[in-house]
């Protein structure tokens, strides 16, 4: 489990990085909502 949830992560976050150069502000409100 630990494995998967830490390669999620890293693709959530690699995720998030590309949201984050078209909408900078509002990123990390988006993650906590989708989470």
């Amino acid at each position: 489990m630990n494995d998967v949830s830490n390669r999620a992560v890293r693709e959530f976050s690699e995720f998030l990085n590309s949201i984050e150069a078209d909408f900078p502000k509002p990123t990390c409100t988006t993650a906590y909502e989708i989470t």
